[in-house]
Order: C-alpha cells, then sequence, then structure tokens
C-alpha cells in the first residue's frame, strides 16, 4: 500500500508541474513562440493520458483491495450494500481525485494544442492574404 502511495504522491506531483507548464503565457503574436509551445505541449498530452491509464489502473487496483478487505472485515456483520460501497469509495477517495486530475490536465493539453493550430492557421491565412495583396 506505501509504493502505491508512493505513486500517487509522483502522479500528482508531476500533474502539478504539467499544468504550470501549460499555464504559461504565450505571446499570441509570435508565431514562432506558439509552435514551440504546441509542440512541448503536444508532449504532454502523451504523458497525461499515461497518468491517465495508470491513475485509472491503480484505482481499479484499490478498490479490488479494499472490496476483498472489507469483505473479510465484515465476513460477520450484516451491512448494507450502499454503506459498504460508501465506506469503499471513501478508502479510495484519492484514486478517483488522480484519476480526474490526469483526465482533466489531458483535456487541457489538448484544448491547448487546438488554440495553437488555430492560431498557427490564422497567421497563415493573414500572411496568404497579405502576399496576395502584395501580388506575390
Amino acid at each position: 500500500m506505501e509504493d502505491k502511495l508512493i505513486k500517487v504522491n509522483q502522479i500528482i506531483s508531476r500533474l502539478e508541474e504539467i499544468e504550470s507548464e501549460i499555464s504559461v503565457n504565450i505571446d499570441l503574436y509570435d508565431a514562432v513562440k506558439i509552435e514551440d509551445h504546441a509542440r512541448k505541449v503536444s508532449s504532454l498530452i502523451a504523458e497525461s493520458g499515461s497518468l491517465l491509464a495508470l491513475s485509472k489502473k491503480l484505482k481499479r487496483e484499490a478498490i479490488g483491495s479494499e472490496i476483498i478487505s472489507k469483505i473479510r472485515d465484515l465476513s460477520n456483520q450484516i451491512l448494507p450494500a450502499s454503506i459498504a460501497k460508501m465506506q469503499i469509495d471513501s478508502a479510495v477517495n484519492i484514486y478517483y481525485y488522480i484519476e480526474d486530475y490526469s483526465e482533466r490536465m489531458n483535456t487541457a493539453c489538448t484544448h491547448r494544442v487546438n488554440l495553437c493550430i488555430t492560431l498557427i492557421s490564422k497567421y497563415k491565412e493573414e500572411m496568404r492574404l497579405h502576399n496576395k495583396a502584395n501580388g506575390q
């Protein structure tokens, strides 16, 4: 269990780093900087997707482990299924958190890259129109 908590802390730490990396302000009028940022964030999409998969795996393992533990603990007691489920959910709450956080960062990275692509396309079109207007 301690090994899993170390992984959870590492995942949270890396997600916080990813969040700060994608939250930087970029110059919206500098196509080169936008392109560089898009490349950097593209790699973060893959990493955040990997963290999302890992967090889902850890959550499934924790839920399975907690269910087995609850069955052992409650084998002599009668407890409504809804109460047992609430106890299990409470015990694995951190795993739900890292799954949600990973998913949010993965989505944020994707949106950020899409923004960069849109801006680059806009600048390319502006250049095309400028060149056309100048007869080039």
